[in-house]
């Protein structure tokens, strides 16, 4: 049964059909379903109640359909604001080191800091070289005569006195004094001995390299040339102990000397002498001097050697060692000692001592003295040497102004080196392991 509407006209437009069956089909004539309906279905309330009894209120999205290909990528559009700053990341790891930049100019100098303590006192310089000899004051008036004397007598010359020996170790050679002891060195008993210079009593005995011989104290140390070990040793002059050492020097040293802050070896078996640093005992150098160097002296700028084996001494440089001249002198020279101005040599084979101007080298004067004069030194007015001769055994001081005798002393047997102490003069006698003082008067 169709039916319509017909607004205004007598014809009608069919809207809604109901079938012979029931069906109801709106905007349709053919309705193939209880209700069919040609359009949009608009309910405003209750929404739609399905035969399993549940009712849709909302429209539901259906099944997605598959994706559908890429489209192109559309033009870039416009940039966005900035976004706010993020927060700040983990340090990373620390790059290597750049060059080092260039030094910048130098500050203003700071305040002077408070003084130091003071150092210790280093060691005592070498004895500067005596001054010249002042004039000779006017002579006196004369006494008033004094009492007749008796009946002449005979005065024993002081070679036939007796002076007094204190016992050593075997063999002694070398000597020196340290202003309150004498020390020795004993040749076979390769030790060294120390003697109160008041007394001549001995304080020690310390042992040292093999076959000690020349020695000299620095102010501090004494030190030992071990002649057949070809060493030096030090000892700390205060208790005796080895300071170090022991340092090594050429072949058969026999012979020290001391300059401003070195000691000297003369090493006899190669001819040549060895310079070592005081403070440490390095060696500094080693120089060729004449044949079988025997002695040492210092003049307050050079070293002075006696060559025993060409009858010569060899002048060097003691800041370099460098040679500055070699001169004739007697035969056989084994001592050698420096007065101030002067060098003197004992000349063991001539029995005579030999006088040079230290500033030249020019020989002033030779003189006689005992027999086989081996050792020598300088008392501040007089020169003394040992008479090595087995029978005599002797020393004898000389004038140092004119070289002329003063007296002959009889000491131990086979005197060999002598030192001054300030008042006496000792002597090391080999035979008869001792050592003799004599008064310098």
């Amino acid at each position: 049964t169709p039916m319509g509407t017909s607004p205004g006209s007598n014809s009608a437009t069919e809207k809604i059909r109901i079938t012979d069956k029931g069906y109801l089909g709106i905007g349709t004539t053919t309705p193939d379903q209880p209700l069919t309906v040609a359009g949009a279905i608009h309910s405003t309330t209750g929404g739609y109640i399905f035969p399993d009894g549940t009712t849709q209120t909302t429209a539901s999205q259906g099944i997605a359909g598959p994706a559908g290909a890429t489209g192109a990528t559309g033009a870039t559009g416009p940039a966005g604001p900035t976004g706010a700053t993020g927060a700040t990341g983990a340090t990373g790891p620390a790059g290597p080191t750049g060059a080092t930049g260039a030094t910048g100019a130098t500050g203003p100098a700071g305040p002077t800091g408070a003084t130091g303590q003071q150092g210790p006192q280093g060691f005592t310089g070498a004895t500067g070289p005596q001054g010249p000899t002042g004039a000779t004051g006017a002579t006196g008036a004369t006494g008033p005569q004094g009492p007749a004397g008796g009946s002449g007598g005979y005065l024993s010359p002081m070679r036939w006195w007796t002076f007094p020996s204190y016992a050593a170790g075997t063999f002694p050679e070398g000597v020196a004094a340290d202003g309150t002891y004498i020390w020795v060195t004993n040749y076979v008993s390769n030790t060294v001995t120390k003697l109160l210079a008041s007394t001549g009593a001995i304080v020690g005995t310390y042992a040292v390299g093999k076959g000690p011989a020349g020695m000299v104290f620095d102010g501090y140390y004494i030190w030992v040339a071990n002649s057949s070990a070809n060493t030096i040793s030090r000892l700390l002059a205060s208790t005796g102990a080895a300071a170090g050492g022991p340092f090594t020097a050429g072949s058969s040293p026999v012979a020290l000397v001391l300059d401003t802050s070195n000691v000297w070896a003369a090493n006899s078996s190669d001819s040549t002498v060895t310079k070592i640093l005081a403070t440490t005992g390095a060696q500094v150098g080693t120089y060729p001097v004449g044949r079988y160097p025997a002695g040492l002296a210092f003049d307050g700028a050079n070293i002075w050697v006696a060559n025993s084996g060409d009858n010569t001494v060899t002048e060097l440089l003691a800041s370099t060692g460098a040679l500055v001249g070699t001169y004739k002198v007697g035969a056989n020279p084994a001592g050698i000692v420096f007065d101030g101005t002067y060098i003197w040599t004992a000349n063991s084979f001539a029995n005579s001592v030999t006088k040079l101007l230290a500033s030249t080298g020019v020989v002033v004067g030779t003189y006689p003295a005992g027999v086989n004069p081996n050792a020598i030194t300088f008392d501040g007015a007089n020169i003394w040497v040992t008479n090595s001769n087995d029978t005599l055994s002797t020393a004898t001081k000389l004038q140092a102004s004119t070289g002329a005798i003063l007296a002959t002393y009889s000491v131990g047997i086979l005197p060999d080196a002598l030192a001054f102490d300030g008042s006496s003069i000792w002597v090391s006698c080999e035979r008869s392991n001792t050592v003799t003082k004599l008064p310098d008067f």
